[in-house]
């Protein structure tokens, strides 16, 4: 047992009992607690990591969970490779400086060590999830992530929207896990094991109609988990949560999650790479990525667009394990977290110096004001669009570039398109929110700065954002691909990309740069998006409309069928029945009721009736 990876989970476990239970005796400190533990929790992790490098660490069994067969026990037990070790790195590094941020952004709360606590008890069950050995192990933890997403997601309750966002979350991630179920089961019908490795070691047995039923079943727990159509309205709604909710769980872990597990599983999705199963991956992350970029052009609320951003550059990495280049997934996933972990605290930023204000189009001229919060959304901003030189351009250049070597013209033109729309909408929000005329109703005077604390973080970030893609570089055979490719095993890409099609990969980002700098710099007035897409822009603006046509084809239906339900079986049968019943016992009770009158006389003649009525029936008889 390395006690460097048990501590790596156990300190946020106790951070999270310590403000759990004793919070309440030192509220204005909980945050400090939860930080300082989280700094651990990192060390650690870094630690673990240094090690693995000069000797592996072996995986170890925490307790023996309990039988499932005679031959087969559920273990507790923690897989330690270069691909759990990296996730947790990156968990507890981004997991700690949104800890640091939220110290000053929840000052204000009443009651802090609750937040603290679903914070820290968050990134136990994330950290488990990643060090998961078994897929039992990884289910209960991928629960248990979505059990404390709805907890944060709906923290100030008693506002009906986050309650509601809550819910949403909580109700569409569960039709994603019927999937995720149904697909341990359908393994162990096979196996007889629910261990990654061993699963992993006999995955050739399967017949390919198997394999494919299989991973279409996990890759609808990863609809659900990692936002993607049809089952990703419920991130955007879960910006109803306080800002450091959506950095941690809704850009840097939970629903990256998703990934995590199909790279994990990657034996199973590796064993057939031309069956359907691929083709409805890619085609579903291509389409998302760029219908989410669409709805992100028609966004007011700063939260909104980068809740929609989050959706669409999930859609790349799902495009990326659609075509079985799962380490290229893998680099997006570490460099938009630290980017759009970026993105939503200054966000955060903006709207705490805002006076909780999320509207941009009342915004305005904030860089004057706030200039290093300016400086860092514009870093993060440029890192989104796949400016050249930063994080996002390496590793999005990495995964279109793979999509065009692995031969589909189509996922890759719409993933194109997508980061046209990605620089246009970045832009658009720096502009809207950062220059241009005051828009306020507040006066400006009293705008400033937000506190070191919440700085700090930022410009951490910041940094990772710049400098984080070189790490992927050069791409196919940099740092992270050596370090990554022992455990993860993916087939090479064959060829290289002509001129023409490597700028064709890198230009989109810059051409909605220089699109959205060309709409909205030009003016004082920022034209909405309406006057500039015309009638397809108030599609944007509705969200394709998404929502209301789900409200129609299945809330609706779903509600009149449970109606139906209610009437037919509880209140017609079950309640039908037992009011029968009382109606019949009544009945006979009232007519029963007329032979007691309460007279003695009345009540000897029926007795000596019925000893009469008895003696007859044994003569009758014979005994």
């Amino acid at each position: 047992m390395n006690l460097a990876v048990v501590f790596t989970f156990l300190l946020p476990l106790c951070g999270a009992l310590i403000n759990g239970f004793l919070g309440q005796w030192f509220r204005k400190d909980s945050g400090t607690v939860a930080g300082t533990i989280m700094f651990g929790s990192f060390m650690c992790a870094l630690i673990a990591f240094f090690q693995n490098q000069a000797s592996p660490i072996p995986s170890f069994t925490l307790w023996h969970w309990f039988p499932i067969s005679d031959t087969y026990t559920a273990d507790m037990r923690i897989l330690v490779d270069h691909l759990s070790l990296t996730m947790a790195v990156m968990v507890t590094g981004v997991g700690f400086l949104i800890h640091v941020f939220a110290v000053g952004y929840m000052d204000h709360e009443a009651a802090p060590e609750r937040f603290f606590c679903y914070l820290n008890f968050f990134v136990v069950n994330m950290l488990l999830l990643v060090f998961s050995d078994n897929l039992v192990m990884m289910f209960v933890f991928w629960e248990g992530v979505g059990l404390m997403s709805y907890l944060l997601i709906g923290f100030w309750y008693y506002k009906p929207e986050a309650a509601s966002a809550g819910k949403k979350a909580f109700v569409m991630n569960r039709v994603g896990d019927t999937g995720f179920v149904l697909a341990i089961f359908w393994l162990f019908y096979y196996f007889h094991t629910f261990n990654i490795l061993e699963i992993a070691g006999k995955v050739k047995e399967l017949p390919e109609s198997v394999v494919t039923g299989i991973t279409l079943l996990l890759f609808l727990a990863v609809t659900g988990k990692s936002a993607q159509l049809p089952l990703f309205t419920w991130l955007p709604d879960a910006m109803e949560g306080p800002t450091p909710v959506s950095a941690l769980i809704h850009a840097a872990t939970m629903v990256t999650a998703g990934i995590y597990m199909v790279t994990r599983n990657h034996a199973l999705f590796n064993l057939y790479p031309n069956d359907p199963a691929h083709m409805v991956i890619l085609t579903v992350g291509a389409l998302t990525a760029l219908v989410a970029a669409a709805i992100a052009l028609g966004q007011n609320d700063i939260k909104k667009v980068l809740a929609y951003s989050t959706v669409s550059q999930l859609g790349f990495m799902v495009m990326a394990l659609g075509v079985g280049c799962y380490i290229q997934a893998v680099f997006h996933l570490l460099t938009h977290a630290c980017f759009k972990a970026l993105l939503f605290l200054t966000a955060g930023a903006v709207i705490y110096g805002m006076h909780h204000e999320q509207d941009m189009t009342k915004m305005g001229g904030l860089a004057k004001r706030m200039p290093m919060t300016a400086a860092c959304f514009i870093i993060g901003c440029l890192a989104l669009a796949g400016f050249p030189l930063t994080a996002g351009y390496f590793s999005k250049d990495a995964i279109l570039s793979a999509v065009l070597l692995k031969d589909h013209p189509y996922a890759w033109a719409a993933g194109l398109l997508a980061a046209v729309f990605t620089g246009f909408y970045s832009t658009r929000a720096v502009w809207l929110t950062f220059f241009g005329e005051w828009r306020s109703s507040h006066a400006p005077d009293h705008i400033h700065e937000t506190p070191r604390v919440m700085l700090m973080p930022l410009m951490i970030l910041a940094v990772l954002a710049l400098g984080a893609g070189f790490a992927g570089w050069p791409e196919g055979s940099g740092m992270l691909y050596k370090y990554l490719e022992v455990t993860v095993k993916q087939p090479e890409l064959k060829g290289h990309l002509s001129m023409a099609n490597w700028l064709a990969t890198i230009l989109p980002g810059l051409i909605g740069i220089a699109l959205g700098l060309f709409f909205y710099a030009r003016g004082k007035s920022p034209a909405p998006v309406v006057a500039l897409f015309g009638p397809i822009g108030n599609w944007f603006v509705q969200k394709l409309y998404l929502d209301e046509i789900y409200e129609f084809l299945i809330v609706e239906p779903t509600k009149i069928f449970a109606q139906a339900c209610y009437y037919i079986g509880d209140k017609a049968m079950i309640d039908g029945f037992l009011h029968s019943w009382y109606n019949v016992c009544a009945f006979g009770g009232s007519r029963m009721r007329r032979l007691h009158s309460g007279h003695l006389h009345a009540t000897l003649a029926s007795f000596l009736a019925g000893v009469v009525a008895l003696f007859a029936y044994i003569l009758v008889r014979g005994y």
